[in-house]
């Protein structure tokens, strides 16, 4: 089983955005420079179709990359949610929050395994998953892998 320390879900940051950044960047001068190039050759059709080219990959990344940024914005609206649960847990636990992990940063409400430095506790929640109830548990396969720590 492997659980995700603190630090990892509060740095758990999607890296992958700047290079896509810099990729628009690049097609959008690439796209510019060819329609330039094709406005003062109008009867070279290369630039033309260079361009339309350029364009068409620069509207790709652009549909993949507002695709990634609705699903950042949803994973760092659960992570939030995680955050917030790990640190009422901690203060349950009288711990500081650095030293729990959970078992799935992934999904707020639903099964999730808090691991302490001697413990393992299951959250349980309420119907409309505004409060829950820590369970001590004592795990029966105990191969535990812990990232970030």
């Amino acid at each position: 089983m492997t659980f995700y320390s603190y630090q990892f879900i509060v740095s758990n940051q999607n890296q992958g955005q700047y290079l896509r950044i810099a990729v628009i960047c690049v097609l959008v001068v690439v796209t510019l420079l060819l329609m330039t190039q094709y406005l003062r050759h109008r009867w070279d059709v290369k630039f033309k179709d260079l361009a339309v080219i350029a364009g068409t990959f620069l509207m790709l990344t652009l549909a993949y990359q507002y695709n990634d940024f609705t699903n950042l914005q949803a994973s760092s609206k659960q992570n939030g949610q995680i955050i917030a649960t790990v640190k009422q847990i901690a203060h349950q636990l009288d711990v500081k929050p650095q030293t729990l992990a959970v078992n799935n940063p992934s999904q707020a409400n639903t099964g999730l395994l808090v691991k302490s430095a001697n413990h393992y506790y299951n959250v349980v929640y309420n119907a409309d998953g505004s409060q829950f109830v820590l369970q001590r548990v004592n795990l029966v396969k105990t191969r535990i892998t812990v990232k970030g720590a």
